[in-house]
């Protein structure tokens, strides 16, 4: 899976996302469609908890 989170406020994130697979030993997108924020930015504060998750929980794993 890749995401990419852009800050668009102090408290709201967008988001894109893909979802990939190895088939025959490449990497392929699924049929399975990742998204991206709706057009009416509803989900911003959301997804700004997202992203914020995924910068705690990634920079744990770079420190070990």
């Amino acid at each position: 899976m890749n995401v990419c989170y852009a800050a668009i406020g102090e408290d709201e994130d967008i988001s894109i996302a893909q979802v990939f697979r190895v088939a025959d030993g490449r990497i392929v997108a699924t049929p399975v469609p990742g998204g991206t924020s709706p057009p009416d930015l509803s989900r911003g504060r959301l997804e700004h908890r997202y992203a914020e998750s995924w910068l705690r929980n990634i920079l744990a794993e770079m420190s070990g």
